[in-house]
């Protein structure tokens, strides 16, 4: 009876050990997927591939005590609005720059310097205009642009390292996801210069 108490005690022990090893196990892989997908998202920033972003992946505490500046800018914007921890799911920045180029021509048919000439006209289209008022003393101009941003976030598998050539050596190589952001804009004149996305894990 004693010596199965004692082998009951030394299976429970293993029993236990290996559950904690196991949820120790999963949760270094789970960093190393998180970590390696970071690294992915910081290559294709630098790269400074524009039809093409990745998510970085960061916890609530790794936001807060970010020294980035832009995940700093992006906390203290988030805070302002009074989006609480818990609640905060991701945050997004695009950079875009709008630029286009008009011209007017003006012929006066006539050497009076005294003539008086006015003008009023809107150039450009409904995605970018300029109102322009001459007047002989005044010039007023007032652009407009409007932009429309579409985001999609999606997710696909691939190899934490880098993968095998061979493509049966690839089926058994440890796979994670990594979460792929595409930005549409419609503006024609507008481009896109930076932009970085941030799931926050909760």
């Amino acid at each position: 009876m004693k010596n199965t108490l004692i082998m009951l005690g030394i299976i429970a022990s293993l029993i236990i050990a290996l559950i904690t090893a196991g949820a120790r196990i999963k949760s270094l892989n789970e960093t190393v997927s998180v970590q390696a997908s970071n690294i992915k998202a910081y290559q294709t920033e630098v790269s400074g591939l524009k039809d093409e972003a990745l998510t970085y992946q960061f916890t609530i505490d790794q936001v807060k005590n970010s020294r980035d500046t832009m995940i700093q800018w992006l906390d203290s914007l988030r805070r302002e609005i009074k989006i609480r921890d818990k609640n905060l799911k991701s945050m997004s920045y695009v950079k875009t720059t709008v630029s286009k180029k008009d011209t007017i021509y003006i012929n006066r048919n006539t050497q009076d310097e005294n003539v008086i000439f006015n003008i009023d006209t809107i150039i450009g289209d409904s995605w970018l205009n300029t109102h322009i008022i001459v007047t002989d003393s005044t010039l007023v101009c007032a652009p407009k642009y409007k932009s429309e941003l579409v985001i999609f976030a999606s997710y696909k598998k691939e190899t934490i390292n880098p993968p095998s050539r061979f493509f049966f050596i690839r089926w058994f190589q440890k796979k994670h996801k990594v979460i792929t952001v595409d930005v549409v804009e419609s503006n024609p004149y507008a481009e896109i210069e930076k932009q970085r996305f941030i799931e926050v894990l909760q």
